[in-house]
């Protein structure tokens, strides 16, 4: 019988031992690195990003895009080739949240999308000759036009 009383002792300390493994183990996961955004993420968060600019943009025709120069790094941690690849899945990201306006990688539009990851960096990128900040929109977009010449 004390047998018995001992069996059921190290069954209950080893339930309990299970039932705080899994408690832990739940907490861990939840805490634990946050997964890539996926790619619906990204398109909605594209799309999300835009609206604001969707308003002051015609409905149809060609738009400019112009973004950090290649090798310019979005962020301290990301080698240049990364950061290129990068920026071509902003500017087809762009393309598509801009549907069905055609977006091209060209700042001689008469109007021109500017896009960096660093909204700090939005007047140094958008400086250029003959182009003239319409509205910042914060978040790293800006709208430029082409000056009156």
């Amino acid at each position: 019988m004390a047998a018995d009383h001992v069996t059921r002792a190290r069954y209950g300390a080893g339930l309990l031992a299970l039932i705080a493994l899994f408690g832990v183990s739940r907490v861990i996961c939840r805490t634990g690195p946050e997964a890539p955004p996926t790619l619906d993420a990204q398109v909605q968060s594209y799309t999300d990003r835009y609206a604001a600019l969707r308003g002051l943009l015609p409905p149809r025709g060609t738009v400019g895009y112009l973004s950090e120069g290649p090798g310019a790094p979005a962020s301290e941690n990301q080698a240049p080739d990364e950061t290129e690849s990068y920026q071509a899945r902003w500017f087809m990201l762009s393309q598509y949240a801009l549907a069905p306006l055609i977006v091209v990688r060209d700042p001689n539009r008469s109007l021109v999308i500017c896009n960096v990851q660093n909204p700090t960096r939005v007047p140094q990128v958008c400086q250029r000759p003959g182009l003239v900040l319409v509205r910042d929109l914060g978040n790293g977009i800006a709208l430029l036009r082409r000056a009156q010449e």
